[in-house]
């Protein structure tokens, strides 16, 4: 029970004994011995043998049930009001509790809202760090170690992709072809590359991968002659805008990716020499690239 229904029951048995004229805890103003006198013999033997103490606890007993019977009806009422009274207040502390609960779950709502603000707002942030580390720290390929081979009557042209860069890089597909340019034609404003051949193969930091290129068998007999197979070398194929010592262009395009996703492209553009027998770049801007 709460503490004003335990009040409201004290005052109502103080008010119970103030009407009865006595005091709850107090006793008959007379003694054993006045009772004995009044009262029949087996009752003083009874007193006699029990003593004063528990002769008095019994009367005093006696007297609170005469109390309780004679107001039974208000102590029931004032006991239902007292239950009533400690009803309420356990309806209002539940009451209460349900509010502070529903207050409890939206605090809770908005703290998951921000944790998860927050949350992404660093998963950005980690992502943006990413990015610009790998942007600083990128991969980077080039082209080297262009040769010319020759495997009965088969003529080709190998070559070798570097990663020179700080990171891996995902090789996605290669674009080659072999060009021989007549001698009035000029580098094309869109470069002639192959076909995409698609690779999937990825390279580390200073790791390198080679490939060769075989052009078809129409080509085979011509290339042969240029790349200087059974003729002399004051033979070559002259190009416009171009050196006047080969007309054989190794031209290519490289589609790489670097971890964060990011597609970057290498191109390139070689032209043989035949008194060096080496490919030397040209520096064409369309051709000839790293991005």
């Amino acid at each position: 029970m709460t503490r004003r229904a335990w009040l409201m029951l004290a005052w109502g048995i103080l008010i119970l004994t103030i009407i009865d004229g006595t005091n709850f805890f107090g006793i008959p103003p007379y003694s054993v011995n006045e009772i004995c006198q009044s009262d029949n013999k087996t009752d003083c033997e009874k007193e006699s043998f029990n003593g004063p103490v528990l002769s008095v606890l019994t009367k005093s007993f006696d007297f609170i049930d005469g109390i309780v019977r004679r107001h039974e009806p208000f102590l029931i009422v004032l006991s239902s009001v007292a239950i009533a009274i400690f009803t309420g207040t356990l309806w209002r502390a539940t009451t209460g509790l349900q509010a502070l609960a529903v207050k409890q779950a939206e605090d809770m709502k908005e703290s998951l809202r921000v944790a998860n603000i927050a949350a992404e707002a660093a998963k950005e942030s980690a992502d943006t760090a990413r990015k610009e580390f790998f942007s600083a720290h990128r991969p980077r390929l080039i082209v080297r170690q262009i040769s010319r081979l020759e495997d009965k009557n088969m003529y080709g042209i190998q070559y070798f992709i570097y990663n020179v860069g700080d990171s891996p890089a995902k090789i996605v597909s290669v674009s080659e072809s072999v060009w021989l340019p007549t001698q009035t034609e000029n580098l094309r404003a869109i470069p002639p590359y192959g076909p995409s051949i698609p690779v999937g193969k990825t390279l580390k930091s200073g790791q390198w991968m080679g490939r060769l290129h075989v052009p078809p068998p129409d080509m085979q007999g011509q290339l042969g002659f240029l790349l200087g197979y059974g003729r002399a070398r004051n033979q070559v194929v002259t190009l416009n805008s171009l050196d006047d010592n080969s007309g054989v262009l190794l031209l290519g395009f490289i589609e790489y990716e670097d971890q964060v996703g990011t597609t970057r492209n290498t191109a390139f553009l070689r032209q043989f020499d035949s008194k060096t027998g080496r490919f030397n770049p040209i520096n064409h801007p369309d051709y000839e690239y790293q991005d």
